[in-house]
């Protein structure tokens, strides 16, 4: 449940919510002012691990929390010794994966990606994948530069933001605009993304904020990392057939244009005018399962 963080007494309880996922704090804060930092700093006082164990929180407790709150780790596909493929979990640092955050098309140099870097790194002239496109496609793609807040750069570490300078691997494919957009993802090219792309997934979501009902057929505005689309309610696996503020519920969205990169964990919000929700994701349809939806 999101909660709105103005005072000190409410900053005290929100902390307190915090472990048990129950409450979600929103703090309004002023760079400019200064206005509810001191709250800030009050939540992350009460939520420091002392506080948690004083407050009779385990060990163990604290382990679960943050277990359930990470995202699945990206497998790969890769050689056993009878030169048999199969799909191991690697660590997400060793994974390239990088959400666009825009596209760009700049004469005399090409197609160029922007975004920040969440895991792995990557070098001038490595190979890596992009999509998925319209019809859930990765393509090929070599990094021919890159540069960061106008400075070039030779390797890109996580946690910075830099644009790319990219040609594709299939000398008869052209990168343009208007096949590849914001909410596209690149990725190491070992990675399995058949296990990721799809148009239907399944999420858990609380209403925040509803003026009616939301029912089947519902087409909130979704955003997820860099995605950003409209995806429709297909069914509500409950017991009501229709859900309103305050309510919980697993349901099965369908995203409306494209295909999009997703990951179990994930978390999004979705809006439609005043009406909001959140939502995290607890599985990716097959792409073979949608066609009979």
């Amino acid at each position: 449940m999101a909660m709105l963080v103005k005072t000190t007494e409410q900053a005290v309880t929100a902390a307190k919510g915090i472990p048990s996922n129950r409450i979600t704090p929103i703090l309004p804060i002023s760079n400019v002012t200064g206005d509810g930092l001191e709250n800030l700093r009050r939540i992350l006082y009460e939520t420091s691990p002392s506080a948690l164990f004083k407050a009779g929180l385990s060990a163990s407790t604290l382990a679960t929390t943050k277990s359930i709150n990470q995202e699945e780790s990206i497998t790969v596909a890769a050689p056993t010794a009878t030169d048999e493929l199969k799909t191991p979990a690697i660590s997400v640092t060793d994974v390239v994966e990088m959400p666009i955050d825009e596209t760009y098309q700049v004469p005399g140099v090409g197609f160029i990606l922007a975004g920040t870097l969440v895991t792995g790194s990557f070098k001038i002239n490595d190979t890596l994948q992009i999509g998925p496109d319209y019809n859930g496609n990765f393509h090929k793609v070599t990094v021919r530069s890159m540069e960061s807040m106008y400075m070039p750069l030779k390797e890109l570490v996580p946690g910075q933001t830099a644009a790319l300078s990219v040609r594709s691997v299939n000398k008869k494919f052209v990168l343009s605009r208007t096949t590849f957009r914001k909410g596209m993802i690149l990725l190491s090219p070992e990675i399995k993304v058949d296990d990721y792309v799809s148009r239907v997934f399944e999420a858990r979501v609380v209403i925040l904020h509803h003026q009616t009902t939301v029912t089947v057929g519902y087409q909130p505005m979704m955003n997820c990392r860099t995605i950003r689309q409209t995806a429709e309610i297909i069914s509500i696996e409950s017991n009501q057939e229709v859900i309103r503020t305050g309510d919980r519920a697993l349901v099965r969205f369908r995203f409306i244009h494209a295909p999009e990169f997703l990951k179990k964990g994930m978390r999004f919000v979705f809006r439609d005018g005043q009406a909001k929700g959140i939502g995290k994701v607890v599985r990716i349809v097959p792409a073979e399962q949608c066609e009979a939806l």
